[in-house]
């Protein structure tokens, strides 16, 4: 803010109309939406990273069993069939426990990936982006160079007049 007693400066009133102008405050919100897209579109060619897990507590753990007896009649009738002419009178002889799990059993996935197909589009989306900066960054220069103008001539208006002004005192 330019101090109220001091005369204003074409520099101070440039900075003033510059920061004030809502023209040129869009222009400049213009340009860093325009540059946030190009960095979501450069973004897109990094690879998807996707976690997943998942645990659950079980009170009676899960466990795989073959009870005592229960395969006698597959080996026995396998072995007719082949023509062996083994019999057994028992298998297993005793309870089997092939696997026994755990009482927090967990399951987790990791996919890293990064679809080649998309690559083109992709960097055609980059391309649009980056001239959608250059665009706004032209407007906004447009806008700036339009508030200096109208305040540079403003400006030399003012002086004119001010001389003009002073003139027409000293001749009286």
């Amino acid at each position: 803010q330019p101090d109220q007693t001091a005369p204003l400066t074409l520099d101070a009133a440039l900075t003033l109309a510059m920061n004030q102008s809502k023209a040129a405050q869009l222009g400049r919100l213009k340009v860093d939406s325009a540059t946030a897209d190009l960095q979501a579109a450069q973004r897109l060619r990094y690879p998807l990273l996707h976690v997943y897990g998942a645990a659950t507590y079980l009170n009676d753990p899960l466990e795989v069993k073959v009870g005592q007896g229960s395969m006698t009649s597959l080996v026995n009738d396998s072995s007719a069939s082949l023509g062996l002419g083994l019999t057994i009178p028992e298998f297993p002889t005793q309870d089997l426990s092939l696997a026994r799990g755990t009482h927090t059993p967990r399951v987790g996935s990791l996919m890293f990936a990064q679809p080649l197909t998309q690559l083109w589009r992709i960097d055609s989306g980059v391309r649009a982006a980056q001239a959608g900066v250059a665009e706004a960054q032209r407007e906004s220069a447009h806008i700036d160079a339009k508030v200096r103008l109208a305040v540079e001539e403003l400006f030399a208006g003012l002086q004119i007049r001010s001389e003009e002004h002073t003139s027409e005192l000293q001749s009286r």
